[in-house]
Formats: C-alpha cells, sequence, structure tokens
C-alpha cells in the first residue's frame, strides 16, 4: 500500500523512491577501482549517464535505495546556491553547531588524527574520495560531532535550525518497504519508532540511530 503523499521530484531524490538506480552505469568497478570507485566520477561523467538514462518507473511509487540519487541532489545543491558542498556543508549544519571536524577535505593537520580504515579480515582499505557524488559519501566526521549533530535533531539548536532538522524528520515516503522522510529512514527495532541512517565508504562504516520521543541518541 503506497502513500498518496503528494510527489515532490526533487523531494524523491532524498526519499529514496526517484526510480533511478543505486549506482550509474559508467562507473566502472573492479579490484583495482574499488580501492577508490569514485574518485574520477566527476559532474561531466555524471551528466554523460542522464544523456542516456530513461526511467523505467514514475518517480515517488517504489522504495530503492540510490546513492547515485543522493549525489545527484548534492550537485543540485551546488549549483542552485552556486556553493561547493563542503562550503554549504559548514555554513548551514557546522559552523552553527561548531561541528568543527566535519568536513570533505582533510586539512594537513587532520591528518595525524584520521583513523585508519579496515575490512572485514583486519587488513588495511582505503577511504574513499568523491568529486560529482559528494553528497552521497563524502563526509568525514568525528563520534564527538556527531554527537552535536544528534542534539540537534533532538532540539539543541538554534530555532529556525531546529525547524530545518524537524522538516528532515517529516515522513515523504512511506511503503510496505520502507517509511523515509528526507534522508531520514524510520525503523522500529523495538517499542519505539527511531530515526537512523548509517553509511559505508572503504574500510569505514558510520551509524546513527535517534530517539525522537525519549530523547536519546546511539
Amino acid at each position: 500500500m503506497h502513500s498518496h503523499l503528494k510527489v515532490n521530484r526533487l523531494q524523491t531524490l532524498s526519499n529514496q523512491s526517484s526510480g533511478i538506480p543505486s549506482l550509474p552505469n559508467n562507473v566502472v568497478l573492479n579490484n583495482e577501482t574499488m580501492i577508490n570507485p569514485y574518485k574520477e566520477y566527476d559532474e561531466a561523467k555524471l551528466f554523460q549517464f542522464y544523456k542516456n538514462f530513461k526511467l523505467v518507473r514514475k518517480p515517488g511509487t517504489k522504495y530503492e535505495y540510490s546513492n547515485l540519487a543522493v549525489g545527484t541532489l548534492g550537485v543540485i545543491l551546488e549549483r542552485v546556491n552556486k556553493s561547493s558542498y563542503e562550503q554549504l556543508l559548514f555554513k548551514t549544519i557546522c559552523l552553527p553547531l561548531k561541528m568543527h571536524d566535519t568536513k570533505q577535505f582533510l586539512q594537513k593537520k587532520d591528518s595525524v588524527r584520521f583513523a585508519k580504515g579496515y575490512n572485514e579480515n583486519g587488513e588495511y582499505a582505503s577511504p574513499w574520495d568523491f568529486k560529482a557524488l559528494a553528497g552521497a559519501g563524502a563526509i568525514r566526521s568525528t563520534a564527538a560531532d556527531l554527537v552535536k549533530y544528534a542534539k540537534a535533531n533532538l532540539g539543541q539548536a538554534q530555532p529556525m535550525l531546529y525547524k530545518d532538522f524537524q522538516l528532515t524528520h517529516t515522513v515523504t515516503f512511506k511503503s510496505n518497504e520502507a517509511t523515509v522522510g528526507l534522508g531520514w529512514h524510520y525503523i522500529k527495532p523495538g517499542n519505539d519508532l527511531v530515526l537512523f541512517h548509517n553509511g559505508g565508504t572503504g574500510g569505514y562504516r558510520s551509524y546513527l540511530a535517534i530517539n525522537l520521543q525519549k530523547k536519546y541518541s546511539v
């Protein structure tokens, strides 16, 4: 049973119902490139993909997780705001919340603190770098900064910014497979609905879950 929420096509890029596949078919994935698969994937390649792409279903009708859709939304935000993804991140979220360790590009002084990544066999696995698809996974951060981010989602932010956070909690897509706000997914591991997202790149994994009712996060 699909929701009857009005479909905003831009919104579908964020709530994983756009109909855009998980990855573009012009990303080369093999043993060699998987070390850093998106490093050379620039806007020219992204637009070349869309030039030949045809949707197979109407946006807003089916849940299918797409890193490509979220990365595309990042490119749109950059162009509309005439600013880089990292600068938008700094200005709108990191500076107001004093998240000084959250960025896309590490500075020299950061590198000594940057954790090494490992795969499931305990072998070193390098970080990934992004060009056009930065919105899908380019952010470097710390647990301390993610706690600040979680607190902001729970109301510890300037009123206008908190209104923006609340907007991301609003359900924009609902089906048997998933309930999604903007970016955030709702899951029910116990009795309570919990806001949730996770991610993985190279040898790194992240996870954040927030219980809005009981005011705690993991």
